[in-house]
């Protein structure tokens, strides 16, 4: 897969700045992701509530709370329970528990389903680790306010119809394109939008699941920032899989997100759309076209044709931290194509002094020493080319899944990041 065939993080005509990426050229990619890819995040917020009650002590060191946040908007609501596990003042832990304390907020759009097994549902979200490195836990059950299925039910409904918004919005980007063209064509601060040039919302770019899940944890952020005991400054997004898909959106759009985990993704996640072998565009809006806006599907077999690829989505995280890990037999996923996703972000870590140097990129855990030999990337040497500072990888032995050997990798680069 020729690297040029890849749509760049910077325009050749435009500076590489930090100025220039972040003022324009950061939204620009962050519009087409959300007109393409993702959908377009609603603007118009909706009545939030709490509810905390206490959970269930299974572990007598933490104490667990349940969180149940409703939205409402035009007389419809939704709802979806979060696990809190926090850390008791008598823990046998290295820091001081009056202090401020980071957080991990894991996606789960899995816990409708009845069928995974105990140590699969602990392993996911291990609260006694989490917990023990230092951490408040949370498991967000995010596909209880937007079910993982076909249908507009839940947050997709409420918003669902609100033509009139639409409009408004639409408003709104032509009159900043209009500024744009006035004058020397710099963007004042007031007038700055992340809506792109020429880009009008249209049912084509209407918000798929992902973004819904990503709205979900963004809500649950506003809630943790009215806690005592929370560093907003160190929230960490994580998830798996399709979760993992969520959790690079969520960082994209978010910047109060302190540190983006995502594992297994694979297609539309972490992984290159181009030249990407196992599960590609056509295969997952099959399946899941729900997921994503109408749009993506249109280019089914037509990768190449795609204004953005996934580098570009890990690049909006840049500066801030970044874990990207992958499993040796989840070939569906394509750890190569997300190795080399994790490598040409760094273009974009590079503007920022901190994240200058050499990142973790480990692929010699249990034995897994290379990259299948009929893959044309492994050939290239790219495999082995290291990440930016503050972008770590790893590539674990085994199937698409999370194990604790995923969980140790992702704690430790956290509290080193953090």
């Amino acid at each position: 897969m020729p690297e040029n065939n890849l749509p760049p993080i910077f325009l050749p005509d435009k500076p590489a700045t930090v100025s220039e990426w972040e003022n324009f050229r950061r939204p620009e990619l962050l519009g087409l992701f959300s007109d393409y890819v993702y959908g377009r995040t609603p603007s118009q917020l909706p009545e939030v509530s709490h509810e905390l009650t206490p959970g269930k002590s299974r572990y007598p060191d933490i104490e667990h709370s349940v969180l149940t946040l409703t939205m409402k908007l035009g007389g419809k609501a939704c709802a979806f329970r979060s696990d809190i596990y926090r850390p008791k003042p008598l823990s046998p832990i290295l820091y001081s528990l009056s202090s401020k304390l980071p957080v991990i907020i894991m996606i789960d759009p899995f816990s409708s389903r009845f069928f995974r097994s105990r140590k699969a549902v602990y392993e996911y979200c291990p609260p006694d680790v989490i917990t023990n490195a230092g951490f408040i836990a949370i498991r967000a059950r995010v596909d209880e306010a937007c079910p993982d299925k076909p249908g507009r039910r839940g947050l997709l409904g409420l918003y669902d119809g609100k033509s009139e918004e639409l409009e408004m919005r639409n408003e709104e980007c032509r009159i900043d394109n209009s500024r744009r063209s006035m004058g020397s064509g710099k963007q004042s601060e007031k007038n700055k939008s992340a809506i792109p040039h020429s880009s009008f919302l249209t049912p084509n770019s209407r918000w798929g699941a992902i973004g819904a899940w990503a709205f979900c944890v963004s809500r649950f952020i506003d809630y943790l920032l009215t806690r005592g005991d929370v560093d907003p400054a160190r929230i960490a997004v994580c998830g798996h899989s399709r979760a993992g898909k969520t959790a690079l959106w969520c960082g994209a759009q978010d910047t109060r997100v302190g540190a983006v985990i995502s594992n297994n993704s694979g297609c539309s996640g972490a992984a290159l759309a181009r030249g990407k072998a196992g599960e590609r565009i056509a295969d997952i809006t099959k399946r899941f076209p729900y997921w994503f806006c109408p749009r993506y599907a249109e280019f089914s077999g037509r990768e190449n044709d795609l204004p953005v690829d996934q580098h570009q989505l890990l690049s909006l995280i840049a500066p801030r931290p970044l874990y990207i890990a992958s499993a040796s037999k989840d070939r569906w996923a394509d750890p190569d194509a997300e190795l080399l996703s994790v490598q040409l972000c760094g273009e974009a870590y590079a503007l920022y002094e901190t994240c200058r140097g050499d990142g973790l990129i480990d692929k010699l855990e249990a034995n897994v020493t290379a990259s299948p030999a009929n893959n044309a990337r492994t050939s290239t040497g790219l495999s082995m080319s290291p990440s930016p500072r503050q972008v770590g990888y790893h590539l674990r032995s085994g199937r698409h899944a999370v194990k604790l050997y995923d969980w140790e990798r992702f704690l430790a680069f956290l509290n080193q990041k953090f």
